[in-house]
Formats: structure tokens, sequence, C-alpha cells
């Protein structure tokens, strides 16, 4: 699973923690009149972070990582399943249980490239490999965030103040159409 930590080891930890967090899910329902209570789990998460592009085989990975892989997802989301199950049979049949996630599992075969869309629009340029900070507007980090390369914030910062709203709306339009 990463940092020294097998695989079986933590699906293990998982199962220890969601049947302590339903200890404490029962716990409190049984002492405190409660409208609302949330439980909150990273798990599922980590399970997609550290083997989604295994299973899609992006880049191509070795028969025991894509077996290790399987293996993960069908015993970590029995673990959860059989979890929710636990909640809801004790919650009872008068109780809405409501699960959210906050992103979905896209997948590695379909990666969002903001690097590649922001370079074809001429928001971010590069020399010799590097960012060319004198000719970039905006430049990402990771896939979530994209930065105004703002003059007076940045250390190479190009972009004026009054212009920013203008870089923005760029950025904007250069995502929509580039992940269209």
């Amino acid at each position: 699973m990463g940092n020294g930590m097998d695989h079986e080891t933590f699906l293990e930890a998982e199962k220890f923690n969601f049947d302590w967090q339903l200890k404490v899910f029962e716990n409190t329902l049984d002492n405190h009149p409660l409208d609302i209570a949330v439980i909150y789990s990273v798990y599922l998460d980590s399970v997609n972070h550290r083997y989604r592009s295994i299973l899609e085989k992006v880049p191509p990975s070795r028969e025991e990582e894509y077996k290790e892989a399987v293996d993960v997802y069908e015993k970590g989301y029995k673990i959860a399943d059989d979890f929710i199950s636990k909640i809801m049979e004790y919650a009872g049949d008068e109780t809405t249980v409501i699960i959210v996630s906050d992103h979905g599992s896209v997948g590695y075969k379909d990666i969002i490239d903001p690097f590649h869309v922001l370079k074809e629009c001429g928001l971010l340029a590069y020399k010799d490999g590097y960012v060319d900070w004198e000719n970039t507007y905006a430049y990402p980090v990771s896939t979530c965030h994209v930065y105004v390369n703002l003059k007076g914030r940045e250390p190479k910062g190009i972009v004026e103040e009054k212009d920013y709203e203008k870089v923005c709306n760029q950025i904007t339009e250069a995502l929509q159409k580039g992940f269209k």
C-alpha cells in the first residue's frame, strides 16, 4: 500500500477503523439524541489513488501488481459495504442515510492534463524543458489548482494586477475548451 505497509495490513487496519467508528456511532446514538450524525472516511479515496492506474494499466503494470489491485478493490469495497450495512441496520428504517463523496474515480486513461491545455492556449510557456516564467501567465499545481503568475506576488510574476481577471477568464475558457 506504500510507506512499507502491505495491502493486507492496510485492509485489516481499515476494518478495525470501521469497527471503532461503528462503536462510536452506536454509543453516541444510544446516549445522545441527535438529528444528524456524520461519519467520515478517506479510506476508499486512498485505495483509488494507490491502485486506480494499476487497474487501468496506465502505464502497463506487472501482473502481480494488477492482481494486488484487484484484490484490494474487491476486499476494500466489501469492508466499506459491510460498514455501511451495519450503520443502516443500527440506524433503522426511520433514519435517512446519505452517502456522499468529494469526487469520483475518474481514472487515468481520461486524466486531465492542465499543463498541456494551458501550454496550447499560450498561458504556460517552457524553455529548455523548464517553465519559462518570463512568458508564463498561469501555471498548474497538480491537476486541481491553477495560479496566475501575478506581478508582486510571485517571484517572477508578469501579470499586472489590472489584467488579473482577464487572465482568470482566459484560464477558465482554456480549461473548459480543453476538457470537453
